[in-house]
């Protein structure tokens, strides 16, 4: 599902396996549903919590804001946004969780709220300078680097921001070599990967480090199914891409990046193949929230333990 104006856009499809998985994988395993179906949702890890924040339902943007515990395997209402939002990306800096973009049913915008636990609320800092859905988020050093993403227009971006929160204030890097919308992005080694999205003219595999330290961008080894409206976790130094759309289905199939080795290889595929998804690794879990499978938004929740 690709969605940047407020329009709704759902594909219908039969999904087969594009590849098979290798032998010997731990599988995934089905956890406590999400209580409200959702796509284009974001997901952040906070002591030893998972929160889901906004998304899509079938008739739009939603603010909820949900708690999942892993100990007791149940979900919990929390504070929600100020106002609903999907296509969001979201942040952990010092114990605080940044939701940054993402679409309103008016369109992109360039919102950033900080979520204190301690005081279960949200508010509101200095917004990005872009308006933009569907970008990456990630922290180095304390910082919030925001990637790529889409304007009003559904032009995808090259546009790379970074956010200090000790200073709330923005400021531009270069930009990406590819511009991209429905990416994902990683850190290894204080690299930040960006990872397939859309070009505008199709989806891609390809990927894009950039060094924070010499503001500098380089090529690396591309996924091998191109993808746009996937989730990337980082686990053991190992870069995990999970579903997305390849263009003509929602997939489920996982592929890792080992940076090492600056090459990708198929791991177990999830049970439910899915795109606009989001995850996050709690206690050396991956765990698979949410996304749109073809049918509409989705409740389900997976984990893998590699």
């Amino acid at each position: 599902m690709r969605n940047v104006s407020g329009k709704i856009v759902l594909s219908f499809t039969i999904i087969a396996p594009l590849l098979m998985p290798r032998p010997g994988l731990a599988g995934w395993e089905s956890k406590a549903s999400l209580p409200i179906a959702r796509s284009a949702l974001a997901t952040a890890t906070l002591k030893g919590i998972l929160y889901t924040i906004g998304g899509t339902i079938r008739i739009g943007p939603v603010a909820a804001v949900e708690t999942y515990n892993p100990s007791n395997d149940t979900w919990e209402e929390n504070t929600p946004l100020s106002g609903a939002r999907s296509q969001l990306a979201a942040a952990v800096v010092k114990d605080r969780i940044y939701s940054v973009g993402g679409s309103t049913k008016a369109g992109p915008v360039a919102t950033l709220e900080v979520f204190d636990p301690a005081a279960n609320a949200w508010s509101k800092k200095a917004p990005m300078p872009t308006a933009r859905a569907a970008a990456a988020a990630v922290v180095v050093n304390n910082k919030i680097y925001v990637l790529g993403g889409s304007t009003e227009s559904g032009a995808p971006l090259k546009t790379v921001e970074v956010y200090d929160p000790d200073t709330d204030a923005w400021s531009a890097k270069t930009p990406m070599p590819t511009a991209r919308a429905f990416l994902a992005a990683g850190v290894v080694n204080n690299k930040i990967y960006a990872i397939g999205g859309y070009s505008g003219k199709g989806e891609l595999g390809s990927v894009e480090i950039y060094d924070p330290s010499t503001d500098s961008w380089s090529q690396k080894a591309p996924m091998s199914i191109p993808r746009d409206s996937l989730a990337v976790v980082v686990l053991n130094n190992k870069i995990y891409a999970l579903g997305g759309f390849s263009g003509k289905e929602q997939a489920k199939e996982v592929e890792v990046y080992d940076p090492s080795s600056n090459s990708w290889k198929l791991s177990t595929p999830m049970n439910v193949a899915r795109s606009s998804l989001s995850a996050a690794v709690l206690n050396n879990v991956i765990y698979a929230v949410g996304g749109e499978s073809g049918g509409g938004p989705l409740d389900a929740v997976e984990t893998l333990k590699p």
